[in-house]
């Protein structure tokens, strides 16, 4: 990961995870639909799922690239 790229940060509760947009939207089609209607460009929240969930996802999109 490219901390130098990051132009997303995305909120669940307290945690902040810095992340691609682009990344994320091609490998989701859920986070592509969120971050299409997302009235704020550089901050996405999300309430409905826990952290570690969401950490797990993240590890998965960004491992698999380099796989």
């Amino acid at each position: 990961r490219n901390p130098e790229t990051f132009d997303l940060t995305v909120k669940i509760g307290e945690k902040k995870f810095e992340v691609h947009k682009f990344l994320l939207a091609a490998r989701s089609p859920t986070l592509n639909e969120m971050i299409k209607t997302n009235a704020k460009k550089d901050e996405l929240e999300i309430n409905d799922i826990k952290v570690e969930i969401f950490g797990k996802i993240l590890n998965f999109i960004y491992v698999s690239l380099n796989s």
